[in-house]
């Protein structure tokens, strides 16, 4: 048994017993020694209190009638300190009336005990409020790291907003008309198709219209169909298999998309009998919708395609039978990367690339054609023997 105030060394359990009487403190040692609890024993509640702050006990049976502060004001400061707040306490009083218990349990105490002790109730009642503890600090512990990782994954979140919007900035006609696509798109729940060569910020604008959306603060599920091996289910239709054997239920990408947006990156390269299987959901979302019905399952498919679709010609994964798609031409965002490009050019190798736009343009090319802009490119790279201040001849 412990009688001095020396911190744990051990995970034991740790129990402050408090009474001014000697034998009523020798019935509760001997009634919880030998059941691996750490003891402490003091007489007064003035060290109660200092006793708790050193060795921070889960639980603390007090006596309520003492000599200096009784128990109900040992345990008022206890709960006003911070760090003894925690310690569950239960009274033991001789004290039978109601008024004396509702007194105890406004203070902070957590039960009574009943003097004279009987061994066996003392021990359920230790027992009960220790497995409360342990359980209050687990659900603590717990609550902490996930709020550590939402913060992570709000931050996450955040850098990975600000790397793909930058993208959709400028003021431009044509990428304002695109904001606006984007704004129509994140009105309703219908199928988007993005189009347009790789590299032209199609993850910039799924990404857009997800956040614009009713949807924003859901998940954004991304899958690169490009990545994937043959014939592989990267876990859309059908769980993964776990990489720890130990964790519960795995969930689909569908599933976690739940209410959120399901994005599908170079849908051409899917596999053809997943592409079939997806159709097949889809149908089942058109076919689910009615006026404030949730579609089922709620999730938002954007798609993206780099294949050139001319006029008249259909994705290579088609929306099925009655599937409203809307198409986005992502156009626009090339001819900025290239502007961009060319201006960054322009300014580090001191070529005067605004001769070159002047010549095209006079050839009768469309501004702000890509055709144009690589032309531009072309045209304003500087010699390979020198740099010079004067338009490439």
């Amino acid at each position: 048994m412990n009688t001095t105030p020396a911190p744990p060394v051990d995970d034991a359990d740790r129990i402050l017993l408090v009474d001014d009487d000697p034998t009523n403190l020798d019935v509760l040692r001997h009634t919880l020694d030998g059941r691996g609890y750490r003891l402490f024993v003091t007489r007064s509640g003035e060290s109660a209190i200092e006793v708790a702050r050193k060795v921070q006990p889960l639980l603390i049976l007090l006596d309520v009638v003492m000599p200096g502060i009784d128990g109900y004001e040992t345990c008022r400061r206890l709960k006003a300190d911070p760090n003894t707040r925690e310690a569950a306490v239960i009274f033991l009083s001789s004290l039978d009336e109601t008024k004396d218990k509702v007194r105890g349990l406004e203070v902070g105490a957590v039960d009574f005990v009943s003097k004279p002790f009987q061994r066996d109730e003392v021990i359920a009642r230790v027992n009960t409020h220790l497995t409360v503890q342990r359980l209050r600090r687990q659900l603590e512990a717990r609550n902490a790291e996930l709020t550590r990782e939402l913060a992570v994954a709000q931050e996450l979140l955040t850098e990975a907003r600000r790397r793909v919007e930058g993208p959709l900035l400028g003021d431009s006609p044509a990428i304002r008309a695109l904001r606006e696509s984007i704004a129509r798109c994140a009105a309703d729940a219908d199928l988007v198709l993005l189009t347009g060569p790789q590299g032209a910020g199609h993850e910039a604008a799924a990404r857009a219209i997800h956040h614009a959306s009713s949807r924003g603060r859901q998940a954004f599920i991304h899958v690169n169909c490009a990545m994937l091996a043959p014939g592989q289910d990267p876990g859309i239709l059908s769980p993964r298999a776990p990489a720890d054997a130990s964790a519960g239920q795995v969930l689909t990408l569908l599933e976690l998309a739940t209410r959120g947006t399901l994005y599908l990156e170079q849908i051409d390269r899917l596999a053809v009998d997943l592409q079939g299987r997806l159709a097949e959901v889809l149908e089942r979302i058109e076919a689910s919708r009615e006026p404030a019905a949730p579609a089922v399952p709620d999730v938002r498919f954007i798609v993206y395609t780099s294949l050139p679709l001319a006029a008249g010609q259909a994705p290579a994964a088609q929306p099925p039978a009655g599937e409203t798609a809307v198409a986005i031409d992502l156009q626009p965002l090339v001819d900025k990367f290239y502007d961009y490009f060319l201006d960054l050019y322009h300014r580090q190798s001191n070529a005067e690339v605004s001769g070159a736009h002047a010549d095209t343009a006079k050839a009768g090319e469309p501004t702000g054609s890509l055709r144009r802009s690589r032309s531009c490119r072309s045209r304003a790279e500087p010699s390979n023997t020198k740099t010079t201040s004067e338009p490439p001849r």
